[in-house]
């Protein structure tokens, strides 16, 4: 992606002004919250990072917990992109894609079931494994997985 300096939000996507190229949601917010994107809407309105969160939040409930983990793996200094699936992220070196984070809130139950799925997922695309809990204050705990006989 080329350098981006103002965005435009329609319909939940984000597309940098200059270029028209399509933003990672995440990290175009991201960007926002850091000052370093300006992100307007259709009739030109500046929009916090905070209110692209919450519109989007509207339709995709679980918005607000991938951008929780989104922030904190940037902020601890990785480079990280939304995932092909349903509440994933993925983790990247050297612009290839090598962990899947899967996201879940640590109120909501899920079954093991999931977990096995989760690792048939990763192993198919030769990635590794993070789950994701995020508690009720936004804070996150990682925990690495692998599958043994």
């Amino acid at each position: 992606m080329g350098k981006c300096n103002e965005a435009r939000l329609h319909e939940n996507k984000l597309e940098c002004v200059d270029s028209e190229e399509a933003l990672d949601f995440f990290d175009a917010v991201y960007r926002a919250k850091k000052g370093s994107l300006k992100i307007k809407d259709n009739e030109g309105k500046e929009l916090s990072w905070f209110e692209v969160i919450f519109n989007r939040a509207k339709e995709e409930p679980n918005t607000w917990i991938l951008f929780s983990v989104y922030y904190d793996l940037r902020e601890r200094g990785r480079s990280v992109r939304e995932g092909p699936f349903p509440n994933t992220l993925e983790l990247i070196s050297n612009e290839k894609p090598y962990a899947f984070v899967f996201v879940v809130e640590e109120t909501v139950k899920f079954e093991i079931v999931n977990l096995v799925q989760w690792l048939d997922l990763s192993r198919r695309f030769g990635r590794e494994v993070i789950v994701a809990i995020v508690d009720k204050h936004g804070d996150v705990s990682y925990y690495s997985m692998e599958r043994f006989s």
